[in-house]
C-alpha cells in the first residue's frame, strides 16, 4: 500500500504542476501501475453476472484505442488483463483476449464507433471460442456487451474532455 500511496502522490503532484498527466516515460509507468491496481480493485466487484473491473477496463480500452489507436488499445487491453489476473486468476483466462481485441479496435479506430466496436466484438468472440468455452465465457460476453453499450452512448465531447488531461510529449 505504500507504493500505491507513493505513485498516487507522484501522479497528483505532476498533475497539479503541469495540469496534464504525461503518458511517456516514468509517468506513463506510474499511470499504468495505478490503472492495473484500479482494475484489480474493481475486479473484485461482481454485479449480477457482470464484473465491474472488466467492464471498466473494456470501456477504457475502447477510449484509448480510439485516441491512441493500436498502441492505446493493445496497452490498455493488456493492462486490463493483468489487473484482472491479479484479482482473480479464474477470470483471467478469458480476459487475456482483450489484448488482441484492443489491438483490433485500434486498427479500425480511424472509422466511426460502430465499425470499431464490431471489430472488437468479433475479435472477442473468436478469441473466446479459440480459448475454449467455460463457465466464465458468457459472463465475459456480458461484460463486453455492457462496456460496448456504454462506449457507444458515451458522448464524443465527454471523450475529448477526458483526453485533455493526458499528454504524450516527453
Amino acid at each position: 500500500s505504500g507504493c500505491v500511496v507513493y505513485f498516487s502522490l507522484r501522479l497528483k503532484n505532476k498533475f497539479l504542476k503541469d495540469n496534464k498527466i504525461n503518458l511517456f516515460g516514468i509517468d506513463g509507468a506510474v499511470v499504468s501501475i495505478i490503472y492495473i491496481l484500479s482494475i484489480t480493485t474493481l475486479g473484485s466487484i461482481q454485479f449480477y453476472t457482470m464484473n465491474i473491473g472488466r467492464v471498466a477496463g473494456i470501456f477504457i480500452t475502447y477510449l484509448f484505442a480510439k485516441k491512441y489507436r493500436i498502441s492505446g488499445g493493445g496497452i490498455c487491453g493488456t493492462l486490463t488483463a493483468f489487473g484482472i489476473l491479479l484479482c482473480s486468476p479464474n477470470l483471467a483466462h478469458n480476459t487475456l483476449t482483450l489484448c488482441a481485441c484492443g489491438v483490433m479496435a485500434g486498427v479500425i479506430a480511424g472509422f466511426k464507433k460502430i465499425p470499431m466496436t464490431v471489430s472488437f466484438l468479433t475479435t472477442s468472440v473468436f478469441g473466446l471460442v479459440v480459448a475454449g468455452l467455460n463457465d466464465d465465457t458468457f459472463m465475459m460476453l456480458t461484460d463486453i456487451a455492457v462496456a460496448t453499450v456504454l462506449y457507444l452512448v458515451f458522448p464524443d465531447d465527454a471523450e475529448n474532455a477526458v483526453f485533455k488531461f493526458f499528454s504524450r510529449r516527453k
